[in-house]
C-alpha cells in the first residue's frame, strides 16, 4: 500500500512539474518582445530611399508594400529600404514570426528639382553661430535624412546639421565661405558667409531719449569698428516694465506705456 502510494505521488508530482513547465514555455512565447518602428509615417521623395528598422534585433522579418508606388528592399533583417517609386500614398508592413505586425504610413511627392536657402548671404563674427534651413519648392520633397550639408572652409565657417531641413554655422576664424546644401538627387544652393572680428564692446544710439506716453522711437546697436554680431542674435530687454522693448533687425522700438511715478 505504501508502495501504492508513492508511485502515484511520484506520478502526480511529475504531472505538476510537466504542465509548469508547459505553462511557463507557453507564457514565455506570449511575453516575446512586439516589433516597433524607427519611423510611422515617412515623406519621400519620387527616387528617394528611406531606411526602416524593428526594434527587436533577433527576430525574422517579412517587409512589404502594400501599394506600388512604394518598393521595399528584400530583407528578413530588422531593416529594410523602401523607396518612392510614384506620387502618392503607400503603406508598408512588416511582420515577425510571431505574428506581430507593424505598419508605416509612407507619403511621395514630387523629386525637388531645385533648393534654396533661406539666408543665402550673411555675415557672422568669429565665435558667433546662426541656424540656416533648405527649402524646396511647393509639392515637391527631401528627407531631411538625406539632406547633406558642407562647407567650402571648416577652418572659417563650420557648419552641422540640424534637425528636419536646418543647420547651423559658426564662425571660426575672419575670412569667407560657401557652405552647400545638397539633396538626395543631386539638387544643390549654397550660401555665402562673412566672417568678421567678433564684437568687444557694443553702445546703443541715441543713448538717451525722452518719450511721452505711448510715443516711439527707434534705437540701434553699434559694435566696434571692423566687428559684428548677427542681427539673429540681438537681445532687446527693459529694466522698466513701463517702458516696452519691440526688436527689428538691429534697431529695436521703444515705447513708453504710461507715467512712471517715483515716490
Amino acid at each position: 500500500m505504501k508502495k501504492t502510494f508513492k508511485k502515484t505521488t511520484a506520478a502526480l508530482l511529475s504531472l505538476i512539474m510537466a504542465c509548469s513547465a508547459g505553462t511557463t514555455a507557453f507564457a514565455a512565447a506570449d511575453d516575446k518582445e512586439p516589433v516597433t518602428l524607427n519611423a510611422y509615417t515617412v515623406k519621400l521623395g519620387v527616387g528617394e530611399t528611406f531606411t526602416l528598422s524593428g526594434s527587436v534585433s533577433t527576430a525574422t522579418y517579412e517587409w512589404v508594400s502594400l501599394d506600388g508606388n512604394v518598393s521595399v528592399s528584400n530583407s528578413n533583417t530588422n531593416k529594410a529600404i523602401i523607396r518612392g517609386e510614384a506620387t502618392g500614398e503607400a503603406t508598408v508592413r512588416v511582420g515577425t514570426e510571431n505574428n506581430d505586425y507593424a505598419y508605416c504610413k509612407v507619403i511621395v511627392m514630387d523629386a525637388p528639382q531645385s533648393v534654396a536657402v533661406d539666408n543665402p548671404s550673411f555675415t557672422i563674427g568669429v565665435g558667433e553661430s546662426l541656424t540656416i534651413r533648405e527649402n524646396t519648392a511647393a509639392n515637391t520633397y527631401a528627407n531631411s535624412s538625406n539632406i547633406s550639408w558642407k562647407t567650402s572652409d571648416k577652418t572659417v565657417a563650420a557648419v552641422t546639421k540640424g534637425s528636419a531641413n536646418k543647420a547651423t554655422v559658426k564662425g571660426v576664424k575672419v575670412g569667407k565661405a560657401t557652405v552647400t546644401v545638397k539633396l538626395y538627387n543631386g539638387v544643390t544652393a549654397n550660401c555665402s558667409v562673412n566672417v568678421k572680428p567678433a564684437p568687444s564692446k557694443v553702445e546703443v544710439k541715441p543713448q538717451t531719449v525722452t518719450l511721452g506716453v505711448g510715443e516711439s522711437v527707434k534705437i540701434s546697436e553699434c559694435t566696434n569698428a571692423g566687428s559684428y554680431a548677427n542681427a539673429a542674435n540681438l537681445k532687446w530687454s527693459s529694466s522698466n516694465s513701463n517702458v516696452t522693448v519691440t526688436k527689428g533687425g538691429k534697431a529695436c522700438s521703444a515705447k513708453r506705456k504710461h507715467k512712471h511715478r517715483v515716490n
